[in-house]
């Protein structure tokens, strides 16, 4: 059986009809000669007003893809995604709104956007994304979210996408553009971060920060300072088969020189950096060595990192298990750190996202959360305020603002995840397998991909599992739309 997919925002007339007659069947879309549904993900609203709809399709002779958005070619073109690597990137929609549609698209080695039939640009780069921004602004140099959350707070928490023009960022919200702060006008220390790991082309040393140095010292990577033009203020290097950690006219003990990298982090406080020695994991903060078990996570976000008060926050394995050491204290243990979840502001407030075994948590300041199955796009602010969202095991996505629960419109089927705001109405995996029950529990509705029908109090209807179903109240109805063929159909069914 097919996965089914689509983007999809139904809102139709309803229709009275007893438990005993068949549902109302309305087709939305009937795909053309030769064309197929692109992506196996999909977007559906369990409000039913007028049928809206939007899919990705492929023309399977000419190659060419169609975002079709209510019903209307919005655009065309070989490469139509929703991911970096696109030639076209769908960012953000909304199917309650005639224009509500935002991408992108290349002309040349420069990105356009087109937001409700505007066009934007031409921009060096384009995200939609606060944690795209975060990410390849800075590189693993300067990070607005995660564990460099300083500068979290000033990228706006909503907006429709943010550009780079020459060396600055913007963002774009309704037609409004606001400068983006750069980490060189908040943080004037002037040291960034990297890693260093040997390699054929070393770097010969003379002098560094105005120190010269005899005999010259021969290194594998060096940290840039900004603020005084690119001059090196520390490196790692390699001599007599150990390697060195130099910085501001002093060279470190020796450790072993093996095919890790090195991860360094300079600031106002000083240096903090991973190295091993006698095959044993260590962190270095300011000449204080760190005992970090079975390893070290070298990978964001569980890098060295410096914050307040000269406290120190890492991530490190032991027994196959993770920890979490924030500022004097161990978290843990955990069997996973969500992805891009921990976020670490200069006043010591911490948030992350964790998963033991099938469940997944919040730490908000060391307050764990209720067991969820799925967690992701977690937000946490230097104030101590926070949202992210969450899956209970109906499907439905929830999200926690600040302790205030809400259910939204969605389901979602994915893996953990938790990069940052995401768009409204992006693509999103079909959920294989569920059941719905109506308020007063006498009806339901099941659901499988594997067989092509939908079950409703044990009878079975259609030709196709439904790729998305729900429960009306306002109308004591099931609601449910399938792929049956080339046919994008919803279903109607009233209950007693």
């Amino acid at each position: 059986m097919k996965v089914f997919t689509i983007i999809i925002s139904l809102f139709s007339s309803l229709v009275v009809f007893s438990q005993n007659s068949v549902p109302i069947r309305n087709v939305l879309y009937t795909l053309k000669k030769n064309e197929i549904l692109n992506y196996n993900e999909y977007y559906v609203s369990h409000k039913l007003e007028k049928n809206r709809f939007a899919a990705v399709v492929t023309d399977t002779i000419s190659k060419e893809e169609h975002l079709i958005f209510n019903g209307e070619v919005i655009f065309s073109n070989t490469d139509i995604g929703t991911r970096f690597g696109a030639k076209s990137v769908i960012m953000d929609f909304d199917l309650t709104n005639p224009k509500g549609y935002c991408y992108k698209f290349k002309e040349g080695n420069k990105w356009m956007v087109n937001i409700g039939g505007k066009i934007e640009g031409p921009f060096e780069e384009v995200y939609n994304e606060r944690f795209e921004i975060t990410e390849n602004r800075y590189g693993a140099q300067k990070r607005i979210n995660g564990c460099y959350g300083d500068d979290y707070d000033k990228v706006p928490l909503k907006f429709d996408f943010c550009y780079r023009l020459g060396e600055n960022w913007f963002s774009y919200t309704n037609g409004q553009i606001e400068l983006i702060e750069s980490p060189s006008d908040i943080n004037a220390s002037g040291y960034g971060s990297s890693w260093s790991n040997v390699i054929n082309n070393k770097f010969h040393y003379d002098e560094i920060g105005g120190i010269k140095i005899s005999p010259p010292i021969v290194a594998d990577s060096s940290i840039k300072d900004r603020e005084s033009r690119g001059e090196d203020v520390a490196c790692v290097f390699v001599k007599n088969g150990k390697k060195y950690f130099y910085f501001n006219g002093t060279i470190s003990e020796a450790f072993d020189n093996d095919s890790e990298w090195n991860y360094i982090q300079l600031t106002e406080r000083g240096y903090i950096y991973t190295l091993r020695k006698e095959k044993k994991e260590f962190i270095n903060f300011n000449g204080k060595l760190y005992n970090a078990f079975d390893g070290i996570e070298h990978y964001y976000p569980g890098r060295p990192t410096i914050i307040k008060n000269n406290g120190v926050s890492y991530c490190y394995k032991n027994n196959k298990k993770l920890y979490f050491f924030i500022d004097g204290k161990t978290f843990g243990p955990y069997d996973e750190i969500l992805y891009n979840s921990l976020i670490i502001h200069e006043n010591g407030k911490f948030a992350f996202l964790y998963r033991n075994g099938k469940e997944c948590f919040a730490n908000i300041n060391g307050q764990a959360s209720e067991a969820r199955n799925n967690m992701f796009s977690l937000s946490f602010f230097a104030d101590g305020s926070y949202r992210y969202y969450f899956q209970k095991k109906d499907g439905w996505i929830y999200e926690n603002n600040n302790s205030l629960i809400s259910k939204t419109e969605n389901r979602r089927t994915t893996q953990p995840w938790s990069g940052t705001e995401v768009g409204r109405n992006l693509f999103d995996n079909s959920l294989d397998k569920y059941e719905i029950k109506s308020n007063n529990n006498k009806h339901i509705l099941i659901t499988d991909i594997k067989y092509d029908y939908v079950i409703v109090d044990g009878r079975s209807f259609g030709t196709a599992p439904a790729i998305k179903a729900w429960y009306d109240e306002t109308k004591n109805s099931f609601i449910w739309n399938s792929w049956e063929g080339k046919e994008l159909v919803i279903y109607e069914l009233k209950l007693d």
